[in-house]
């Protein structure tokens, strides 16, 4: 008797320290391919009951090879979880994809970094003037005391960016370790917090750069973060910046900051001021959803071969000149 079999993705239960809440399921049933997108809140069950697809069989036992795929789609994070198996006479149950795929990272010394990280669930842990001091006073101790290259940086409310340049083969993973950690024991320790939880969504992000006018745009698009969030109306004008310490710090203040592999251009300000062109944001965007270095194709080949990074090579464009 020829049987119909019926496919259902019935529901979304989205939990554990995922990041984002902007999801990307992907299931391919034989050789149908059904995609769902949806933003669902961490902690809750998205009800769906979607039909993926169908089967006809006569027999009592039997198999059909099921590939499962969820991605995290943000802007800052993406991680990407497969489960595969096969579904027959009992039904296929999807109830944790746990190994979130992720890219291995490059700790590679006398290279330039973006680094990423942000508050858990995307909630402010930068208050009031004292926190964000908080946290500079504790990235000054950590460029000390690992004698760390901070070329730029940019505290923002729920998350922050920095451009370093380590010296030695895992000085990145030291210092954003000791940085990460600290803050988060002294932050609890303030907000008489402690036992409630992690103050970070997950461990930081970070890709490498190359060190021309990638890495230009890459300064501007860290230290344009307020003005684009249109906390203030000059990028140099957001306290918690390299741009403010560049621009309006003290001579002691300034001993942060790093000098950059590159000449500074006399118009920087202006530059850094003026509207970032869309396909320039988007090219570093796409690198940081992506994990993909941020430089020429050629460039970027040759550093995924270098450290075996596998990942997909889509081309990313290419930045502006100075000031265009």
């Amino acid at each position: 008797m020829l049987k119909k079999i019926i496919l259902k993705l019935t529901s979304i239960k989205y939990s554990g320290d995922s990041i984002g809440d902007d999801i990307r399921v992907e299931i391919k049933f034989f050789e149908k391919l059904f995609i769902f997108e949806q933003k669902i809140k961490l902690g809750t069950i998205f009800e769906l009951d979607r039909e993926i697809g169908r089967l006809e069989t006569n027999n009592d036992i039997f198999e059909a090879p099921i590939r499962i795929k969820i991605t995290e789609k943000d802007l800052i994070f993406s991680d990407t979880g497969e489960i595969y198996g096969k579904w027959g006479q009992s039904p296929f149950i999807c109830d944790t994809i746990n190994n979130m795929g992720r890219i291995a990272r490059i700790d590679i010394g006398d290279n330039i970094y973006h680094v990423i990280n942000r508050a858990n669930a995307r909630v402010k842990i930068f208050d009031n003037d004292s926190d964000y001091k908080d946290f500079e006073k504790i990235l000054e101790e950590a460029v000390k005391k690992f004698d760390m290259r901070l070329l730029a940086y940019c505290i923002m409310p729920n998350h922050w960016h920095l451009v370093i340049y380590p010296r030695n083969d895992g000085d990145m993973s030291l210092f954003m370790g000791w940085l990460t950690n600290t803050h988060t024991r002294r932050w609890h320790t303030k907000k008489n917090t402690i036992g409630h939880g992690h103050l970070y969504q997950g461990r930081y992000k970070s890709f490498i750069c190359q060190t021309n006018n990638y890495f230009l745009a890459l300064v501007r698009y860290v230290e344009r973060n307020a003005k684009r969030a249109k906390l203030i109306n000059k990028a140099e004008d957001w306290k918690y910046s390299s741009a403010w310490r560049r621009e309006y710090g003290n001579k002691e203040q300034k001993k942060i900051l790093s000098s950059w592999p590159i000449s500074i251009p006399d118009n920087y300000l202006e530059y850094l001021n003026e509207t970032q062109d869309e396909e320039e944001v988007n090219i570093i965007r796409k690198s940081i959803i992506k994990n993909i270095p941020l430089g020429s194709d050629s460039w970027i080949s040759k550093i995924v071969k270098k450290f075996g990074i596998e990942q997909s090579l889509k081309e990313v464009g290419r930045p502006k000149k100075n000031g265009g």
